[in-house]
C-alpha cells in the first residue's frame, strides 16, 4: 500500500474552516485523515470489510473558531469485523442499525462488555444480563439513555474491498482467509518438525527395566524408554523413523508452494526470490499495478464518504475533491526494458537500430542525464566496432 499513501495526496477544499481542522486530526487524536484512510484501506483488503464509525462530541460551541478551538467536531473511528455483536439490513441490503463491541465497565461490582447500538436516530449503550449468552439469546440492559444524534442517516459507513455476492451478506468471508489458514498449518508443521529433529539428534534411551523400582527421578517418554525386564532388547539409543522426518519436510514445501500461488493470486508480489527476466517483472508489475490502483479506488471511496458524513453532520456544503495515484511509473519502464530486450535479441540487427536501442535505455534508466553525456555515449557507440548479430554474445 506503500506507493497509493506514501506522499500527501492532491485535495481541493475550503481551507482555514472546520474542514482543514478534520483533515489534519480527524479522530480527534492527532490522526491526519490520509493516515486514517490508509489505516482503514489496509484492514479492507486484508479482512475484505470495515466499519467507519463518525460522532461528534455532545457540547457544540456557537461559533466556528471556538469549535475549532476545542476540537469540537464530528470524528471518525474504525470498528472492525470481529466487533460485530448484530445488525439488520433492509430487504435490498441497506444497513439499518448495527452494534459493536464497546469499552468495559464496572456494574454493580461486576466487570461488564458494553455494546453500543447504532440506528438512523440515536445511539445508546447496553451489556447484556448473561454475558456468555449469543446476541440472538441476549437480553441486553441499557447502560445509558439514548442520545439523539438527529442526522436522519446512520452514522456507519461499511467499506468492502470488492462488493459482495450477496447483499444479505455483511460480513463476507475474507479472500485471504486461505493464506492464513496456510501460515496456520505450517506453522503447526514447523513445531512438529522441530521436535522430531531434537528426538534425531538426542536419542533416547531405551532399556529394559522396572520403572517402579526407581524413587526421587522423574523419567517420561523425552528422557528414557523402559520397556518389561524380561524382553530380550539390549539397551540402546532409539530416534523416530527418519522418513517421519522426510514426509513432514515434503508437505510443508508442497504447503509453502500453495501459499505463494494463492498469495500471488491476491495480487501480493515479491513472494519469491528465483531470478526473473524483464518480461516476466514487467507481468508481475502489472498484477501489482492492478491492486494498488484498487486500493487507490477504494482510497477516494472511504475518503469522500467520511466527508460527505462530516458535511452531514457539520451541516456545510463544500466542493471536496481528492486524487490519490492512480498510474504507477515502473511498469511503462519494464514494459519499456522488455521491448528493447526482445529487439536486441533479433538476429542482424542493424547498428544504427542497436545504437538508438542503447541510447533510449540510458535515457530511462538515467532520466537526468544532459545533453553532453548523451552526446558522450552516442560518440562510444559510434567508436565501436561492427558486430555481427548473428550470434549471440555468450552470457
Amino acid at each position: 500500500f506503500e506507493p497509493v499513501f506514501s506522499k500527501e495526496v492532491n485535495r481541493d477544499y475550503p481551507e482555514n474552516t472546520l474542514v482543514s481542522t478534520f483533515v489534519e486530526d480527524c479522530d480527534n487524536n492527532g490522526k491526519t485523515l490520509q493516515s486514517f484512510v490508509s489505516q482503514v484501506v489496509e484492514y479492507v483488503r486484508l479482512h475484505s470489510v470495515c466499519f467507519v464509525v463518525m460522532d461528534n462530541v455532545a457540547d457544540q460551541p456557537e461559533s466556528m473558531q471556538e469549535a475549532i478551538d476545542a476540537k469540537a467536531k464530528p470524528y471518525v473511528y474504525m470498528r472492525k469485523a470481529y466487533q460485530v455483536e448484530k445488525y439488520k439490513l433492509d430487504m435490498f441490503g441497506a444497513l439499518l442499525e448495527i452494534m459493536f463491541l464497546d469499552e468495559k465497565v464496572e456494574v454493580k461490582g461486576e466487570c461488564k462488555q458494553l455494546y453500543r447500538l447504532w440506528t438512523d436516530s440515536y445511539t445508546q449503550l447496553f451489556y447484556k444480563d448473561n454475558e456468555y449468552s449469543t446476541a440472538e439469546d441476549a437480553k441486553y440492559i441499557e447502560y445509558d439513555a439514548p442520545r439523539e444524534h438527529g442526522l436522519g442517516e446512520l452514522p456507519v459507513m461499511v467499506f468492502y474491498d470488492s462488493a459482495p455476492d450477496d447483499a444479505s451478506v455483511l460480513l463476507p468471508f475474507p479472500k485471504l482467509y486461505g493464506i492464513a489458514k496456510l501460515n496456520h498449518t505450517i506453522f503447526n508443521q514447523d513445531s512438529e518438525r522441530r521436535e522430531l529433529e531434537r528426538k534425531q539428534g538426542f536419542s533416547i534411551l531405551c532399556i529394559p527395566f522396572d520403572e517402579n523400582s526407581i524413587s526421587g527421578q522423574s523419567l517420561g517418554a523425552s528422557t528414557c524408554i523402559f520397556v518389561p525386564p524380561e524382553s530380550s532388547n539390549m539397551p540402546e539409543f532409539v530416534s523416530p523413523d527418519p522418513a517421519l522426518l522426510a514426509g513432514l519436510l515434503t508437505e510443508r514445501e508442497k504447503n509453502r508452494e500453495n501459499l505463494f500461488s494463492l498469495a500471488e493470486q491476491n495480487g501480493v508480489i515479491g513472494v519469491t526470490k528465483e531470478a526473473k527476466s524483464g518480461k516476466a517483472l514487467s507481468y508481475e508489475f502489472r498484477a501489482y499495478e492492478s491492486t494498488l490502483q484498487k486500493t487507490s479506488e477504494i482510497a477516494i471511496r472511504v475518503e469522500k464518504g467520511i466527508i460527505e458524513l462530516f458535511q452531514l453532520w457539520t451541516g456545510m456544503s463544500f466542493e471536496y475533491t481528492v486524487e490519490y495515484p492512480a498510474e504507477f511509473q515502473p511498469q511503462r519502464e519494464l514494459e519499456q526494458v522488455t521491448i528493447y530486450e526482445m529487439v536486441l535479441n533479433y538476429p542482424s540487427l542493424p547498428k544504427t537500430t542497436h545504437d538508438r536501442i542503447m541510447i533510449a535505455t540510458h535515457k530511462l534508466l538515467f532520466p537526468d542525464a544532459d545533453d553532453e553525456e548523451i552526446g558522450q555515449v552516442e560518440t562510444e557507440l559510434n567508436d565501436e566496432p561492427e558486430y555481427n548479430t548473428d550470434v549471440l554474445p555468450e552470457e
